[in-house]
């Protein structure tokens, strides 16, 4: 067995709030491996989530993040490899999907000719592309589920965080 890197470490975790705290926690994830976050509901799985990509930035400890310490790294920069999926709340906006993806595509940093392909793929792979002109916050809650899909999808990520 090949002893491989992990892609995710949680080294001495620890989020303390008002009444109450998270950790601590020491904790690593490999390459290629699916793991899971597990507990009751407010026990701080999205708290986890949100320290990782940098959402919540005040913590002790230490996470490192594809061999880079997200505590001395540009948090935009280090999620470049990382597709994170939430369920997003499209209902204010007023263009059509396929606008949605192409000006989160141009925030990304990807090229017209690649983007322009990559969101064709996706509408297509989740069975969007005949709604593309359609403005994202007339979608059923389905359609949106699926476009919160795509937008984890886009940039090809090498890591896939759901909550």
């Amino acid at each position: 067995m090949i002893d491989q890197k992990p892609v995710i470490t949680f080294k001495d975790y620890l989020k303390k709030f008002k009444n109450s705290k998270i950790g601590p926690l020491t904790f690593e994830i490999q390459s290629s491996k699916i793991t899971a976050l597990l507990g009751s509901s407010g026990s701080g799985k999205t708290v986890i989530i949100n320290t990782l990509l940098g959402i919540i930035r005040k913590y002790k400890g230490d996470i490192v993040l594809n061999d880079i310490n997200r505590k001395a790294y540009s948090y935009y920069k280090a999620n470049y490899n990382v597709g994170f999926y939430t369920q997003m709340d499209f209902s204010l906006y007023e263009v059509t999907a396929y606008e949605f993806l192409l000006d989160i595509c141009l925030m990304l940093g990807l090229y017209k000719k690649e983007y322009k392909k990559r969101i064709e793929y996706w509408m297509k792979y989740f069975d969007l592309w005949e709604s593309k002109d359609k403005k994202i916050k007339n979608y059923s809650w389905g359609m949106k589920n699926r476009m919160n899909l795509i937008l984890c999808f886009i940039k090809e990520p090498s890591i896939i965080i759901l909550d």
